[in-house]
């Protein structure tokens, strides 16, 4: 019919993928119906969440954990599920009746830990604690993890070649140790064990390296693929766009490759969980843990909301696993998933909580700024020369 508004199964990048104008219009003209329709239905949550994204004297102020729940049980259900993609409404209901709703029980919980290991091995009993705790939250606590420790290119944030060379080059007096050298695969497993939960460990060596940038390369065509150690050529902030967009996406394919080791143990052991952890190695865990509590004693398997504190942590409903591991197709020119949102744009500012919220369709809530307006403690990653004094990158 003329002058009909694309859908999703009008508007896919696999369709649209050799005709870059037709792609280009079908895109926009899909982008701007879901925009008036956004004004209609969910502006007022997206609004809500965009604020938490900002400083202090645009957000609500929010006093105390109890207005803070407060606030987020305010939101209004029905417009929300209005607003997820047709293929992602499909996942959680069939989820959901697969379930028979939400059950009473407390949830099963599912852990993903990616990233390079750095400091995380000296956090060992840090980690055990707070796993504790969340296992009086859970009915189930599994782990998958996607670590490196070995052969670890340089990212962007300041960090050496080998994570573990900071720790070597600093001197005692600043949490140096000059004998510093990757651990092997065993003493990773022993700390990790130390958790007390069923864990899946893959390791993120040379080989499973190349075949994440291999994977990104073919469905990414035309994002720049940065060779190996050309992004150390220029020193911290002022790295090319491309190895940032680069880095962040390959971040997001182990996100991606742990979220498939979730999916493999669900069909092999005959049940799903309900709520996902997405956790980095270097987060000081004890700091975190009320924001956790909080996020995952309101977090249900049908929930509309994650709750998250920028690439530190987040709290999810497992039907949005999908959601949230293919971020790592949001660059420019990616082939998308089928439910999402346009062909081949790139959200540009709050590019995570962008893709979440427009192209998806479920409502993520930075929580990171208000930790200490609650009466939290302040986020931070661990650092060997600062310990968890700051939310640093470098």
């Amino acid at each position: 019919m003329a002058g009909e508004l694309p859908t999703l199964s009008t508007c896919t990048c696999r369709q649209q993928a050799h005709d870059g104008r037709a792609q280009a219009e079908c895109s926009q003209k899909y982008i701007d119906s879901i925009t008036r329709q956004t004004r209609q239905t969910y502006a007022d949550a997206i609004t809500l969440a965009q604020l938490f994204d900002s400083d202090a004297k645009q957000r609500p102020r929010v006093a105390s954990e109890a207005a803070l729940s407060a606030l987020l049980g305010s939101l209004d259900r029905e417009r929300l599920l209005a607003n997820l993609q047709p293929e992602l409404a499909e996942q959680r209901a069939r989820r959901l009746a697969a379930d028979k709703g939400c059950p009473t029980r407390r949830p099963r919980v599912a852990i993903v830990l990616v990233g390079a290991l750095r400091t995380m091995l000296t956090m060992a009993d840090e980690f055990a604690a707070v796993f504790a705790e969340l296992r009086q939250l859970s009915s189930a606590l599994q782990l998958f993890a996607v670590l490196s420790w070995r052969d670890e290119q340089r990212p962007p944030d300041g960090w050496s070649r080998n994570a573990f060379g900071q720790i070597a080059r600093k001197p005692a007096r600043e949490g140096g140790n000059r004998s510093a050298a990757p651990p092997s695969r065993a003493a990773v497993e022993a700390t990790i064990a130390k958790w007390g939960m069923p864990f899946e460990l893959s390791e993120l060596d040379a080989r499973s390296q190349e075949a994440h940038s291999t994977r990104l390369a073919h469905a990414c065509p035309g994002l720049p693929i940065v060779p190996p150690g050309e992004c150390e050529r220029f020193p911290f902030p002022g790295v090319p766009h491309g190895c940032t967009r680069v880095q962040v996406q390959l971040q997001f394919v182990r996100v991606a490759a742990a979220t498939a080791l979730l999916e493999a143990a669900e069909r092999r052991e005959g049940h799903a969980f309900d709520v996902v952890i997405r956790l980095r190695p270097d987060l000081c865990l004890k700091g975190a843990l009320p924001l956790l509590r909080f996020a995952v004693e309101r977090t249900r398997c049908d929930s509309l909301v994650a709750l998250h504190a920028l690439d530190a942590l987040l709290v999810y409903p497992r039907w949005a696993a999908d959601a949230y591991a293919n971020y790592w197709r949001s660059g420019p020119n990616c082939t998308r998933p089928s439910w999402a949102l346009g062909c081949g744009t790139e959200n540009e500012k709050r590019a995570l909580v962008g893709w979440l919220q427009r192209e998806a369709g479920l409502v993520a809530f930075n929580l990171h700024q208000v930790t200490e307006e609650v009466g939290w403690t302040s986020l931070a990653l661990r650092r060997p020369w600062l310990a968890c004094e700051s939310f640093m990158i470098m």
